[in-house]
């Protein structure tokens, strides 16, 4: 056994040494030179000898790792291994061990890779005057070595952007790449003996972009806007700007938190220039217009579709090419300058398409002062309500004063920006002819324009010029821009209004309730402005047509007119029947002794006495009211004390009389109501449904009928009798604070019980009277929002009427309130809920970075129904102005992550759907101070606690229809903040 195992050893290790002598040379392949040399300076392949030795190559390895075979070529019929030059340029300087191997076995072979070409740059930091036309030139000696790539930061160079020139040994680089630099860009020039220089390059150029290289620096807000290059107009690279708005680029000083930090220096005045062409294919394109503000002050405003431009300077080529420049001030910081396009907030609709390309931010260069061409001479028409803008290239000039006719004007009359001189419209206003201006700069240095006055702008009047007019409810207003003409006439059909019937003031038409309570159904009225001549393409005057149809159906005043032939008497034989001196003016005299009169019939009614046709509409609720007094009344025979006078209403009768000392007395509980208006006159009140048959007898006519015929003579005079239609609305708005009943006009006069939102309302918190429930004020004031009203009649049928009160919400979170619901999209808050010791007992404390909060939005929005983004549901409804009212405390805001202060404060949002508010808590002070005012009203402050006041015009369509505060600091500022008192109030 022992000689057994013996023998296996033997065996195994003659073929070990088999198994070496292959590997060393025996059927492995060879390799000659065996070693080499590679001068990577001197560059080129190199090539081997190789006999295989009958096997088959399958790898090259160097140092071990297995070499691509794209790096070396093996032609077998000449026995040549080449390893090519790419490879080795870039290989590490030092000896390398590369391993042949085949099928059959495998050699090494040496390569000592060297560097032996000397090459120079001179690599200091250098400057660049941008625009200067000049290559930058360093000396360079590369000798054998050539240039394999340059890179600027992270961009790499074309071959066109450089050179080299052995014989002068320079080194360059274009102007044409360097104009594309700012600030200071380190550039890498890399060799081909794999030795690489760096230089660093600072141009006096802020930014520049041209996109040729499809780089889009990150100097815009890219949040709303899809942002990429496109072919351009001349054929290079350009910013593909598309979208329905947003800020295309946004520069800084620091603490902003969008947009391209900037090196602006204080005092100085800076030059923005780009060009950008409108390639918009589809119709309509509403907006329009490219802009820039400096921190939300307006500094350019250009409509490229009506070629309109105010500030900066503009021109437009054949091609529809805009070349623009727009001179600035210094932002400070916290500030920032911003460009954006035509804004629609809330549409998903594409409104612009737009290449921009050739954008630079300069230090302005100190020149000679010049208007822009187009500028020097301009047209203010009279009404005109904007200001005009004179604008040029002021270069490094300030404007000292502006004078007209040798007269400096005031700094009320005029405001400067640093390319614009911008006369304001209340100054323009008072001008009489046409003025010449001289602007004096510092340097002393003049430009002139001239204002021309030209003829007006139309008149305007409002779009809703067609109104229903409830009989007794006040004045009407209408809104209206008269360009500062007089109103030459009104008429009503063809009868003038008379002056004192309306006013004119603060653009508003107003008509006044005493004349609005003489009209009957519908009125067309045409006013006519007294500027005949005076606008542009019209000759004659300026007419406003509008109409106001009353709810009165009859309305007869005796002032001027004689009615009484019309048949208002009716059915008698008086023994007088006259206009006559009444009360007040001129009143209707009749003197009679029983019978019918005032009596008021629709066409086709059967009655077939004398009456007055009426427009009456049939099973509709009116109300006749008149004003009466009782001259005498006069016994002539029979038992009777007074004469009974008969209010006959097709479906109910009522009746009335006065007493001997001539005071009306209403018969109880028959739906006449009066008012005492002294001296012996009365205001009388009468309801009934209008019926075309009638109660029997009735016949279809309305009419008082005084009875006691032949027993009393009565001397009666009445006026302003009026037959209105009485509206029956089921829903009514109460306003919150004012503890005024709600009233809804009814036609039961009985009822069982009324309930709200299903709970009945004790006795005196409603009443029935007078053709009316009444809600009361004490329980209308605990309404938020609305409130259903079901009112059960004597016989067991119900109506439903809607209370709706001013205050759609009210969350003072004293009670159990979840304000999770609060906040709409914040996924990162530390703190959300309320707390017990906050700013007036418990509070909501919110702590987060970032996002939108404090939503409040109807159902059917967007933000609710698509987005399906929470919010607290109130129903707003279009067109109506609202307030959001809070109380506020911030408790601290901190860099992101840390509670250091952060770099910039947290800027809030007020969305308001038709326009923002914004406002901020100092970073130092905690001071809120507010940045757009606009509906934005801030009280309080003691112990930090501050009250902000929203007012909006609420618009379905403005940011999904969601009305909320928004923490504009994603990942930038964290906050902590305390809420209280969250209301939401309809402004009426």
């Amino acid at each position: 056994m022992r000689n057994k195992l013996l023998v296996f050893i033997l065996a195994l290790f003659s073929l070990s040494a088999a198994f070496a002598l292959a590997s060393c040379g025996g059927g492995g392949p060879k390799v000659t030179p065996s070693k080499a040399e590679y001068d990577i300076g001197a560059g080129g392949d190199l090539e081997f000898t190789v006999d295989l030795n009958g096997g088959k190559l399958t790898r090259v390895k160097d140092d071990g790792a297995v070499v691509d075979p794209t790096e070396y070529l093996f032609e077998e019929k000449e026995n040549k291994l080449t390893i090519f030059e790419s490879y080795l340029l870039y290989a590490e300087t030092k000896e390398h061990t590369f391993t042949l191997v085949t099928d059959k076995g495998e050699t090494e072979f040496i390569v000592n890779i060297t560097n032996k070409v000397k090459t120079s740059f001179d690599e200091s930091d250098r400057g660049y005057a941008y625009g200067s036309g000049k290559d930058l030139e360093i000396d360079a000696d590369f000798s054998t070595a050539t240039v394999s790539s340059v890179t600027a930061g992270g961009r790499k160079l074309a071959s066109a952007d450089y050179s080299y020139d052995g014989a002068a040994k320079k080194f360059a680089v274009k102007t044409a790449f360097l104009d594309t630099l700012y600030g200071e860009t380190e550039i890498t020039v890399n060799l081909s003996n794999n030795q690489s220089y760096k230089f660093k390059v600072t141009s006096d150029c802020l930014f520049a972009a041209n996109f040729d290289d499809d780089n889009i620096p990150s100097f815009y807000n890219e949040y709303r806007n899809a942002t990429t290059t496109a072919a351009g107009w001349n054929g290079t690279r350009a910013l593909h700007w598309k979208g329905n708005g947003g800020n295309l680029m946004i520069f800084y000083v620091e603490n902003y938190n969008y947009g391209l930090q900037t090196a602006f220096e204080a005092g100085k005045t800076y030059c923005l220039s780009f060009q950008f062409k409108n390639n918009w294919t589809g119709e309509g394109n509403p907006e329009g217009f490219v802009g820039m503000s400096l921190s939300n002050t307006a500094l350019f405003n250009l409509n490229y579709l009506n070629n309109t431009v105010d500030g900066g300077v503009a021109s437009c080529d054949a091609n529809g090419v805009w070349s623009v420049k727009i001179y600035f001030d210094a932002p400070a910081a916290g500030q920032f300058t911003y460009m954006y396009t035509g804004y629609r907030d809330g549409s998903d609709a594409v409104l612009f398409d737009l290449l921009f390309d050739n954008i630079v931010l300069l230090e302005a260069e100190d020149r000679p002062p010049v208007l822009d061409e187009r500028d020097g001479e301009k047209t203010f028409s009279k009404g005109q309500e904007s200001d005009l803008w004179f604008d040029g290239e002021f270069g490094l000039s300030k404007v000292k004063s502006v004078s007209a006719g040798g007269k400096t004007l005031s700094a009320e009359d005029y405001s400067v920006l640093a390319s614009s001189v911008i006369l304001k419209n209340s100054y323009l206003s008072k001008l009489t002819e046409d003025t010449q201006f001289i602007v004096t700069f510092e340097n002393d240095k003049t430009v002139a324009f001239k204002v021309k006055l030209g003829k007006s702008l139309s008149t305007v009047f409002d779009e809703d010029n067609e109104r229903e007019y409830l009989y007794g409810s006040g004045d009407l207003s209408f809104d209206v821009n008269f360009r500062g003409f007089s109103v030459l006439s009104v008429k009503n059909g063809q009868e003038l209004v008379p002056e004192s019937a309306y006013v004119l003031a603060e653009n508003k038409l107003t008509v006044k309730q005493a004349y609005l309570d003489t009209l009957q159904g519908k009125n067309d009225f045409v006013l006519t402005v007294d500027n005949a001549g005076l606008v542009d393409g019209k000759d004659e005057a300026e007419t406003h047509a509008f109409f106001i149809t009353s709810n009165a159906a009859v309305n007869i005043g005796f002032g001027e007119s004689d009615i009484l032939s019309s048949g208002i008497v009716g059915a008698i034989a008086p023994a007088k029947n006259e206009i006559a001196d009444g009360w007040d003016g001129k009143a209707w005299n009749l003197s009679a002794t029983g019978g019918n009169f005032m009596a008021m019939k629709a066409a086709g009614a059967a009655w077939s006495y004398g009456s007055y046709e009426a427009p009456f509409v049939d099973n509709t609720l009116y109300c006749l009211q008149f004003d009466v007094k009782l001259n005498s009344q006069t016994k002539l025979e029979g038992e009777a004390s007074f004469v009974n006078f008969i209010l006959h209403g097709t479906s109910v009768l009522a009746s009335f009389h006065f007493d001997e000392n001539k005071t009306f007395v209403p018969e109880a509980d028959k739906g006449v109501t009066f008012v005492d208006r002294g001296n012996g006159v009365y205001t009388v009140s009468f309801r009934f449904t209008y019926m075309l048959e009638g109660l029997s007898g009735e016949e279809g006519c309305v009419r008082i009928e005084a009875q006691q015929y032949n027993e009393y003579s009565y001397d009666i005079l009445f006026d302003k009798v009026v037959v209105y239609a009485v509206p029956l609305a089921t829903s009514a708005l109460y306003e919150h604070g004012s503890m005024r009943d709600v009233s809804y006009n009814v036609t039961f006069e009985e009822v069982k019980e009324v309930k709200a939102n299903g709970v009945a309302l004790a006795a005196g918190q409603y009443a029935l009277e007078d053709g009316k429930l009444i809600i009361r004020g004490a329980f209308a004031e605990t309404i938020v929002g609305s409130a259903e009203i079901v009112a059960t009649k004597s016989d067991d049928a119900e109506e439903t009427f809607i209370l709706l009160s001013t205050l759609l919400q009210d969350i003072d979170f004293e009670r159990e309130t979840d304000p999770g619901f609060m906040a709409a999209d914040i996924l990162t808050s530390t703190q959300n809920g309320a707390v017990e010791n906050g700013i007036e007992g418990k509070s909501w404390q919110l702590t987060a970075t970032g996002g939108n909060f404090m939503t409040f939005a109807p159902a059917a929005s967007q933000w609710l129904s698509v987005n399906m983004w929470p919010a607290t549901i109130t129903e707003f409804r279009a067109g109506v102005r609202y307030a959001l009212q809070f109380d506020v405390k911030l408790l601290g805001q901190y860099a992101h992550g840390t509670k250091d202060a952060p770099a910039a404060a947290v800027n809030f949002i007020l969305h308001g759907t038709d326009h923002d508010g914004k406002f901020y808590f100092d970073v130092t002070t905690g001071a809120l101070t507010v940045t757009e005012d606009v509906g934005v009203t801030v009280t309080g402050g003691e112990n930090g606690v501050y009250t902000v006041k929203f007012e909006f015009v609420y618009t379905p369509s403005g940011h999904e229809g969601c009305v909320r505060l928004e923490a504009d600091s994603w990942q930038n500022v964290d906050y902590d903040i305390l809420f209280d008192n969250i209301s939401v109030n309809q402004i009426v």
